[in-house]
């Protein structure tokens, strides 16, 4: 989206205008969105149109309001349903329970001790974000936004008032940066290593296995045949 205070200011008065439809489409979302989530989709869903429709950003106009918000809640909401439709979420606490509950079905298809797969899953993934070394700050944008997200727990508000801009802006530059960690790779550091054994890895970092105890068999002694 070309850059324009007045498109910042614009959009800074639809969130204000639309605070309540924007805070209803995160609600059907039953917690996947939160509402910055859903603002920053409606700036993203602004730069697909005029993109892909060639629909110019008019966020003082009413029917270009609608649209958004009704493109909102066909992405975030009716896709959604319609690819969850007959599929149980174990991750949500059942109708009536408290949040923190565990769904009932989790009780049924959990593991022996220690093998669970989420169990495996979780720590898997914890001990290999804490051995991968994350870029420093100053080594690219996308890499200076990463940490600055991490602190701010994922608020770009609060980004945007730590780097004393805008909140459009701050999502404008973010998405530059984003554009342009897909568009430019940077340079392995092991290009330049000259150290051997150096080989290409799997697509995936681990892979968890579910290991059947019931179908193990506990015989001491050896078998007759």
């Amino acid at each position: 989206m070309a850059p324009g205070c007045d498109v910042d200011v614009m959009f800074d008065k639809f969130l204000r205008s639309c605070r309540g439809a924007l805070r209803r489409i995160a609600a059907h979302t039953r917690g996947e969105h939160s509402v910055s989530d859903v603002e920053g989709e409606a700036w993203l869903l602004a730069e697909e149109l005029r993109l892909e429709k060639g629909l110019t950003p008019e966020f003082g106009n009413l029917d270009y309001q609608e649209k958004i918000l009704s493109f909102l809640y066909h992405k975030l909401v009716r896709r959604s349903e319609l690819n969850v439709r007959y599929a149980v979420r174990l991750d949500h606490a059942p109708a009536g329970a408290p949040d923190d509950a565990a769904h009932p079905l989790l009780e049924k298809l959990a593991a022996d001790e220690g093998l669970e797969p989420l169990a495996v899953l979780i720590q898997r993934e914890e001990s290999s974000a804490d051995s991968e070394a994350e870029p420093a700050s100053y080594e690219s944008p996308a890499a200076a936004y990463l940490q600055l997200l991490r602190r701010f727990d994922n608020k770009m508000l609060d980004v945007a008032t730590h780097l004393l801009i805008s909140r459009s802006w701050c999502y404008r530059r973010f998405n530059q940066a984003l554009n342009l960690a897909k568009l430019q790779w940077p340079l392995a550091k092991e290009a330049f290593s000259t150290a051997e054994g150096l080989e290409p890895s799997p697509w995936r970092k681990f892979r968890a296995i579910h290991v059947r105890r019931q179908l193990e068999l506990d015989i001491d002694v050896p078998m007759l045949i």
